[in-house]
Order: structure tokens, then C-alpha cells, then sequence
């Protein structure tokens, strides 16, 4: 039996700077070093709520650090970026170069499940029942490895090994590819003779290092306190050079057609500031204004991005509602809105993507003011993780959705009933139904169960249905009258948002969060 730690670096990339080099000299430490891992893992340790004893958690490091890793590492090659740093320097304004150096993992995909993975393997060593559990929690909580750019899942698993392509080398063996050193903790036993070691050493007037206890005790320093106290090295640690197979080198390059297969961006996120946020009842002044901006900002002088106005070069309004919706979100629950989501199922063309990258600001007259920042680019999938999935994000999932802003009714209800399933034709839950049923022909949305309509009692809301805005300031639509309802949706499964219905939906009105 064998421990593996599965490593999925979630933007492709793993950002580190090896030890005894600055991050300028544009060197990469790849693989990740054990002694890296140890300390992530130490590090996970004190952020658990519920912390076991420390004396549990030096057995799994030392039984750890007892056996050097095999690696499977999958293609990669190593890349960097540059900027320049403003700074003042004697007076004058000027800049530094920063280098930002990086592994680049062969990604073609958006998919954390399918992400690139780096597996560690620790041969024939076999840990308890007590010491698995405390392994899970401090994966479970690792969120990067390396530099805070390298987002990551860390998950083990106690199988037989896989095939490695990169191992340690024998004292006497000659390596047949490539080679690299990185740091590992020494054994117990290597421990111990370094503690002896340092017990017979006299110690010099000016040094102020202090005899570390066990390993743990090393892996838990600070760095600067590793300086302060005089440590030419990191004690308790050693290097190890490691044979690295050719195959796991060079990521190949795309070819045209892989990178036309790689999904667009669909899904746009802006952060909202100002001195004054809008209220969560100006959402539909928010949407439009937001569509606005961006048709003005892509207008190439003859017509605005199809994929911003939802209307073809014609002037005809496209009917398949893949173009750009605009989706305000109070996510603090203050009852402002402090968060946009533009979504286009068709996806963002480099053209609009240009055009989001350079929204910065917002204004609607005295209405309000808002200066907009873009935080994210991505799929749908991107931002479906555990914890947006978990919340009342309208990007969260639940079976059951409740109205954040009032639905307003696109047709006139009529008299008769629908024998099918007793609801008035064109009434506020046949009409819900039926635009539901529109949408799953845009992204996957699973069938109705029931639709329920609420009344303000029933709706974690700070403002009564009137209070919001519900007409546009400009443009068309279809609209019986300005009376909102509140109204829940019970899927047959758990859905994942965004969910919009009903009049002003691409804009903010008729939105839905998940009911937790």
C-alpha cells in the first residue's frame, strides 16, 4: 500500500519559487518539493476549527518524511509573464521589472474535475485510521500550494501506486534524463543525528539559532524567524536530486481546431464600489444600464455587439436568449447591490471580451454611480464550486428557488383554466411554467415540479414587491402590468442557476435565488 496526494492545479498553472532563489530569477521549483507539502500541510493544520492533538499530526509528518515521493507529473513546460512596477525612487517616478515565473500544465479545459494533476506518491508507508481522517481535514482545507496564484484541490487516496515518471535518485545511480534538486525533510533517524549533531557543535558568541525539537518543530518556523536566528540553511531539511522522465516534459502546442473546441467565456462577474450602493429595487435601472454601457463601448460605428443588444444587424430581436443577460446580486444580503453578472450562453468572442475587460465605470444621472471592476471570466463551470453551489448565489443550486426580485408577468391572464394542470391560463404559475420550459431550450434546466406564489411575509427580502422598479427606462417588451409577484420554484431535481424570468429578466427583474 502506498499514500498519494492528488494535486489539481485549477488555473493550469503552479507558481513557486525554490528555496535560496528570488522570485526575478525567474527559476521554478517543479516538481513541488516534499518539504513544501509538509509545510502546506502544517500550515492547513492550524486553520482547522476543530484541531487534534499536536502530537497526531507530528507522527503523520515524520512517517511522511520517513520516504522520499515518486511523482507522476503530468506534460507541462514553464512560461512567465512581466510587468512593471511603479515606484518613487530620489524623487523621481519610475518603475521595476517583476517577473512572475510559472509552470504551464497541458489544459484544455475548464472543468476542475478534469484539471491537470500532479500525483505524490509515498511508497510503503501506512498510516492509521486517526492519521488518515487528520490527512483528509488538512487536504480538505488546502486551497493553493506555492505562491497564492496556484489554486489547487488536494485529495488523497491509499491505493497501490501508479506508474511515476519522476523518482529520487540512488546515491550512485546515473540519471538518464533530466534531473533536478529540491528540498526534502530528513528522516527520523536523519533527525536525530542532526540534533547530536547540533548538541556537540560549539555555538557561535553571535548566533542565536535555536535546537528545533522534533520535525514538526522545523517545518512550523517562520522564514524570517529562520533569518533572525542565523540558520545558513533550513535545518531539519536536505536536498534530494530527482530523475525526471522525458515524457512528462513539453506540453504540446494547440493546434487551430483544439483551440476553437475550447469553451468561450460565458459568464462575466463585476464587483461593485461607490459611496453609495444602488438598492436591490433599482435592479432593473442597473441591468439596463450595464446593456447600455457595453452596446455603447462595442458600437464599432455602425451597430453595438449582437452578443450585448440581443438584436441582429437588422434591428430584428433574436428570440433564442443566448445572447447577454444582466444579472444584479446582493451578496452580502445589505439589500445593494454590489455584484453583476453578464451571462451569454453563446459564449464572449475575443471583440466582446475586450469590451468587458475595459468596463470600469457606470452611470445613470442622478440615479447612481458606480464604478465597476471585473473579477472574474469564465464558465459556468468555473464558478460552480462547493461553496458558490452551497450559498444563496445565483449562481447556487438547490431544488427549490424563492424570487430575489418581483416577477412580473409578460402576458394577461386569461379567465379560463388549464385542464392540465388547474392553474388560469396565463396566470402567474402557468406562465412561470411555461417560461421555464422556454429556457430549457437554452441551458440545461431541469422540469418543474410546482410553482407556489408567496406574499412579502414569506420572502427574506428588505423591500415589498412595489418598492421596485419594474419598467423600463427605454425599449421594448411584453408586459400585462407593473404588479410583481413573489413566487417559489420546486424542480424535480437540484438545478443550478442563474434562473431569470418573466419581464425585464436580461435585466434584473423576475430573479431567483436557491431557497438553503
Amino acid at each position: 500500500m502506498s499514500v498519494t496526494l492528488s494535486i489539481r492545479f485549477l488555473t493550469g498553472r503552479f507558481h513557486a519559487t525554490p528555496w535560496n532563489h528570488q522570485v526575478n530569477e525567474g527559476i521554478v521549483e517543479y516538481p513541488p518539493s516534499p518539504w513544501r507539502i509538509l509545510r502546506a500541510l502544517v500550515s492547513a493544520y492550524y486553520y482547522l476549527s476543530d484541531r487534534p492533538p499536536r502530537d497526531r499530526l507530528c507522527q503523520l509528518v515524520t512517517q511522511l518524511a520517513d520516504s522520499l515521493p515518486s511523482y507522476r507529473l503530468p506534460p507541462h513546460t514553464t512560461a512567465h509573464t512581466r510587468h512593471y512596477m511603479p515606484l518613487r525612487k530620489e524623487g523621481k517616478e519610475t518603475t521595476t521589472k517583476v517577473l512572475d515565473t510559472f509552470v504551464v500544465f497541458d489544459r484544455a479545459t475548464t472543468i476542475p474535475e478534469k484539471a491537470p494533476e500532479i500525483q505524490v506518491v509515498w511508497h510503503d508507508v501506512e498510516l492509521d485510521d486517526k492519521q488518515r481522517q487528520l490527512l483528509e481535514c488538512l487536504c480538505h482545507q488546502l486551497t493553493y500550494l506555492g505562491r497564492a496564484e496556484s489554486w489547487c484541490e488536494v485529495s488523497p487516496c491509499y491505493t497501490t501506486a501508479t506508474a511515476c515518471n519522476a523518482r529520487p535518485l540512488g546515491a550512485y545511480e546515473v540519471a538518464a534524463g533530466e534531473t533536478t534538486r529540491i528540498l526534502v525533510p530528513l528522516s527520523q533517524s536523519e533527525f536525530e543525528g542532526f540534533k547530536t549533531a547540533l548538541g556537540n557543535v560549539e555555538r557561535p558568541k553571535r548566533a542565536k539559532w535555536r535546537i528545533p525539537q522534533d520535525l514538526l518543530d522545523t517545518l512550523e518556523v517562520d522564514i524570517g524567524e529562520l533569518h533572525r536566528q542565523g540558520w545558513s540553511g533550513v535545518p531539519g531539511a536536505r536536498w534530494a536530486t530527482y530523475t525526471i522522465a522525458n515524457n512528462s516534459n513539453n506540453v504540446r502546442g494547440w493546434s487551430v481546431t483544439e483551440r476553437q473546441a475550447i469553451a468561450r467565456p460565458t459568464l462575466a462577474r463585476f464587483d461593485l464600489s461607490s459611496n453609495v450602493l444602488p438598492p436591490l429595487t433599482e435592479a432593473l435601472a442597473v441591468g439596463e444600464r450595464f446593456r447600455q454601457t457595453l452596446m455603447s463601448r462595442s458600437d464599432d460605428g455602425s451597430q453595438a455587439m449582437e452578443t450585448f443588444s440581443g438584436r441582429r444587424k437588422t434591428g430584428e430581436k433574436r428570440q433564442n436568449q443566448r445572447h447577454a443577460w444582466y444579472l444584479p446580486e446582493d451578496s452580502d444580503g445589505d439589500g445593494r447591490i454590489d455584484r453583476l453578472w453578464v451571462f451569454a450562453a453563446e459564449g464572449f468572442g475575443e471583440d466582446a471580451v475586450r469590451v468587458l475587460c475595459g468596463l470600469s465605470k457606470v452611470w445613470a444621472g442622478k440615479a447612481f454611480e458606480v464604478q465597476t471592476r471585473l473579477t472574474g471570466l469564465g464558465t459556468l463551470e468555473d464558478y460552480r464550486s462547493t461553496t458558490i453551489r452551497q450559498s444563496r448565489s445565483l449562481l447556487g443550486c438547490s431544488r427549490i428557488w424563492r424570487s430575489l426580485t418581483p416577477f412580473v408577468l409578460p402576458r394577461h391572464p386569461k379567465k379560463k383554466i388549464d385542464p392540465d394542470t388547474g392553474w388560469q391560463v396565463d396566470g402567474v404559475q402557468w406562465q412561470a411554467k411555461h417560461l421555464i420550459d422556454h429556457l430549457r431550450s437554452v441551458w440545461a434546466i431541469a422540469p418543474l415540479a410546482d410553482v407556489r406564489v408567496l406574499s412579502d411575509s414569506d420572502i427574506d427580502c428588505p423591500y415589498p414587491w412595489h418598492a421596485f422598479r419594474r419598467r423600463r427606462s427605454s425599449g421594448k417588451g411584453h408586459q400585462s402590468s407593473d404588479r410583481g409577484y413573489w413566487i417559489e420554484l420546486e424542480f424535480e431535481k437540484e438545478q443550478c442557476g442563474p434562473i431569470a424570468i418573466g419581464y425585464g429578466a436580461h435585466f434584473g427583474l423576475g430573479l431567483f435565488v436557491p431557497d438553503l
